[in-house]
């Protein structure tokens, strides 16, 4: 429907994923500002459009990819900006699981609902992330067991630009560890898969491991007083911190922290992954089933 004037500043857009280009496009061009949900769009020429649309219409248009507010977030980049532990050499990011959250209804396992599995849910988050921190792809494999439908499982290895390289691992339906590690030259960093705030280092050179949660830096002038700030956003603060920050924006009181432009990169990589999909290695099958199970790939 038509809003009017002065009813309403904001949409946010929690559709099944093939609405989201409709939606959001249709609410900026009445004139509202929009927070689209992850992944953006189906496709890149939908993304595309919207990030188009919003410029023309003067309107700020969000994508939630709400770990972009994380306290991990942040310090992963101050690690690798500032070379504490050196230069990033390579990372493992295993994520998912059994598939229990409590959705409204039954898109994410329709394909006519959606361009894909787990990894256009899940992976929209992480490769988000580690475009943000690493700069653009060189190269990638991609495997996944679609056959034809959509995928619970895939694997993805990247190597990047700057010459780090890893491997990504999704699921929904095998029990992960979703425990994330990034090799430095002097150590490495890990972290849960979706934390907002607690991190484990090791250097290289030591034999002992510091766990710890993040806070904010003490106001007091080091070396006077060593006491950490208050405690670093959680999961749930970081959620509504995006949606504070684009209230903020559209008062002109801050800069939008993750516009949906953000989002392109990362669709364009989905994109190519699906279009360049190979079948994952599945020993259980026999050898006819192989044979129809590649067929169906293609």
């Amino acid at each position: 429907s038509k809003f009017h004037a002065g009813e309403a500043e904001l949409a946010i857009v929690a559709s099944p994923q093939r609405f989201h280009s409709q939606l959001s496009i249709r609410l900026l061009t009445q004139g509202l500002h929009v927070l689209c949900e992850k992944p953006l769009a189906s496709r890149l020429s939908e993304a595309e459009a919207m990030v188009k649309t919003a410029t023309q219409k003067d309107r700020l248009l969000a994508v939630g990819l709400f770990r972009r507010f994380f306290p991990i977030t942040q310090f992963t980049s101050d690690l690798i900006s500032g070379e504490d532990l050196g230069t990033p050499l390579r990372f493992s990011w295993p994520e998912g699981g059994v598939f229990d959250w409590p959705a409204a209804t039954h898109s994410f396992f329709l394909k006519g609902s959606s361009t894909g599995g787990v990894v256009a849910d899940l992976v929209a988050h992480v490769l988000d992330l580690l475009l943000h921190w690493l700069g653009p792809v060189a190269d990638f494999v991609y495997q996944d067991d679609s056959m034809g439908g959509l995928e619970a499982n895939a694997s993805l290895h990247l190597r990047f630009e700057a010459g780090v390289t890893g491997q990504l691992r999704l699921s929904r339906d095998t029990p992960i560890p979703n425990s994330v590690w990034i090799e430095f030259e002097r150590g490495f960093l890990w972290f849960q898969g979706g934390t907002a705030a607690e991190v484990t280092l090791h250097f290289k050179h030591s034999n002992l491991v510091a766990k710890s949660n993040l806070y904010s830096k003490s106001n007091q002038q080091i070396p006077f007083d060593l006491a950490p700030g208050e405690p670093a956003r959680t999961y749930a603060q970081s959620f509504m911190e995006q949606i504070r920050n684009l209230c903020r924006a559209i008062r002109g009181e801050d800069t939008l922290l993750v516009p949906a432009s953000e989002a392109l990169a990362s669709i364009s990589l989905i994109e190519k992954c699906y279009a360049r999909r190979k079948l994952m290695n599945m020993p259980w099958l026999s050898a006819s089933e192989q044979v129809a199970a590649e067929a169906l790939v293609s």
